[in-house]
């Protein structure tokens, strides 16, 4: 095996070379970066602050910029003005988690002045004099993940083609949201506000809201919009009070004081449960659709119409209706409304129509005589009719 020999020379060190040893005069001091410096520095977005957003006269901060900011702690707001107001489009505020307060005699909490397509998320507005949140002269705003709570006007206010998604509204003095024209609110709850706890513009959607204990209504939808998949519990007036040209789809409605749903002109009312209304389970106007709900009333103890129809040229098919004082109803200044497979049980009255309307075969069936086991017909007699627009009364 070769071995290569290596000098001793080379395994000597060379001598190190250093700087002198003597520190400068003076005090010592950093020359580096505090962690301060270098998160700020990290940080791409703009602090809400003095410096950065100085108070223009009617807020504590003001945002005259385009760009991301986002607070580092509460706001407490004073008397006579915003606590953030934002003057200019495409503004993203991250509220961080934390709280913008008010109090007595102040305005909004955040106003968003023409700041059109701008987001506000995660955080929380509350006790101000005016509005939490106010965007009506602004288009296209997003708000995410924000409470606006005790706040002496609306929890939210909203210009035209709003998106709100999993907010909360406690409450407000007046409606928990109120939104613009073509606006969405999906996943939302208002809850104890002093007017609607939804109230929406023209043409827009309300989808997986919940809405509870609202003096007004719990969903106010304008024309041509659609409520969707929403629960109404406990409303003062009603839980859905749809405009003409609504539809009202797969929502739960409980113990509303006047109506579950009051469905205006060419409305759409499908697939819905409504129970203990005060008044009606549906209210139904011309023109429209009530098809496949359940509408239960509270049985003897002062128990509600189930579906109300007040004018012409309706269709009320495939309902369940029990527990009602009447089941159907119609007032006696309106026909031509048709009344097909509608099913009838436990009502003090099924039906309750004036003349001039079209009404499938109403079927009294009779009960079996005997348990049925499995597929056995043994026991069974049959509704009493194959007509597929009867209407069963049991």
């Amino acid at each position: 095996m070769f071995i290569k020999r290596i000098p001793a020379a080379a395994l000597i060190a060379s001598p190190a070379l250093a700087g002198p040893l003597t520190p400068p005069a003076g005090a010592v001091a950093p020359t580096g970066l505090t962690l301060q410096q270098v998160a700020d520095q990290a940080e791409s977005r703009i602090a809400i602050n003095q410096q950065n957003t100085p108070s223009g006269g009617s807020a504590l901060f003001e945002i005259n910029q385009p760009g991301s900011y986002y607070l580092t702690g509460d706001v407490s707001g004073v008397s006579g003005g915003f606590g953030i107001r934002v003057n200019v489009p495409n503004v993203t505020i991250d509220l961080n988690g934390f709280a913008v307060r008010g109090l007595p005699g102040s305005t909004s909490g955040i106003f968003l002045n023409r700041a059109d397509s701008s987001t506000i998320r995660n955080g929380s507005v509350s006790g101000w004099g005016n509005q939490g949140i106010r965007a009506t002269n602004s288009t296209g705003v997003r708000l995410i993940d924000l409470i606006a709570s005790d706040n002496v006007a609306n929890g939210f206010q909203l210009g035209d083609a709003a998106f709100i998604y999993r907010c909360a509204a406690l409450r407000n003095v007046e409606d928990g949201f109120n939104m613009g024209r073509a606006s969405s609110i999906v996943d939302c709850q208002s809850e104890r506000n002093m007017g609607s706890g939804i109230r929406t513009g023209l043409g827009s959607i309300a989808r997986g809201c919940t809405t509870q204990q609202n003096v007004d209504d719990g969903i106010s939808a304008g024309t041509g919009s659609s409520v969707i998949d929403c629960v109404s519990r406990e409303d003062g007036v009603h839980g859905v009070d749809a405009a003409s040209s609504c539809i009202v789809r797969g929502c739960n409605i409980f113990d509303s004081g006047t109506y579950g749903i009051d469905l205006s002109s060419f409305g759409t009312a499908t697939g819905n449960s409504v129970s203990r209304a005060g008044t009606a389970g549906i209210n139904v106007a011309g023109d429209c659709l009530a098809e496949n709900n359940i509408v239960t009333g509270t049985g003897s103890v002062n128990p509600a119409i189930g579906i109300r129809v007040f004018s012409s040229d309706s269709r009320i098919q495939g309902n369940q209706l029990s527990g009602n004082a009447t089941g159907i109803l119609g007032t006696s200044s309106f026909g031509g409304s048709i009344f097909i497979g509608n099913a009838l049980s436990g009502n003090i009255k099924a039906f309750e129509l004036p003349a001039g309307n079209f009404v499938g075969p109403i079927v009294t069936p009779a009960a079996t005589t005997a348990a049925i086991d499995g597929t056995t017909t043994s026991g069974s007699i049959g509704i009493g009719t194959t007509d597929p627009y009867a209407n069963i009364v049991y």
